[in-house]
Formats: C-alpha cells, sequence, structure tokens
C-alpha cells in the first residue's frame, strides 16, 4: 500500500501522508474505507508507532483546515450574495 523511503530527506510522517492523500485523489481508496491501524501500519513499514501516529494526526489537520476554509469561502459568498439580494442598489 505505503511505500517509505528511509533514505529521503522527507521525513516518514509526511511521506505517509502524500502518499495517503495520493491513494484517495487516484480512487486507490474509497470515502469511508478504513485506513491501517496505528499498530499494522508501523508493523508493515517497519516505522515507529508514534511516526505512525503523528502522519495520522497530520493528515487530520491538514484535512480539518482544508474543510474549514472552504466552509469559510462558502459563508462569505453566501453573504455577498444576500447582500446583493436584499440591499436597493444605489446607482447615481
Amino acid at each position: 500500500m505505503l511505500n517509505i523511503d528511509k533514505q529521503s530527506v522527507k521525513p516518514v510522517y509526511e511521506q505517509i501522508v502524500e502518499q495517503i492523500e495520493q491513494l484517495i485523489l487516484a480512487g486507490s481508496l474509497e470515502p469511508n474505507e478504513q485506513i491501517p491501524s496505528v499498530r499494522s501500519l508501523s508493523l508493515e513499514l517497519f516505522v515507529n508507532l508514534n511516526t505512525i501516529q503523528k502522519a495520522y494526526n497530520e493528515f487530520d489537520i491538514s484535512h480539518i483546515s482544508r474543510a474549514l476554509h472552504i466552509v469559510e469561502c462558502i459563508l462569505r459568498c453566501a453573504a455577498v450574495f444576500t447582500r446583493h439580494l436584499y440591499l436597493p442598489n444605489k446607482t447615481p
């Protein structure tokens, strides 16, 4: 599923996050499909449990942040639309 390059200058947890994102974008991981547990992925990749946990936490934080940004943009657009809908257009 994931391939880690332990010789890379990129930290292992970042490699994990990027590869999970790539699997999702490629459609290899479906919505609601479970990713491996921290322990099983740790054993599979020969990586410390804490590294896997850090990757999963980073993944969650980055996606929550993106979701909040999208919601913020939607709310701004709705506010602008509503303002234009209900305020009279004043033209000289």
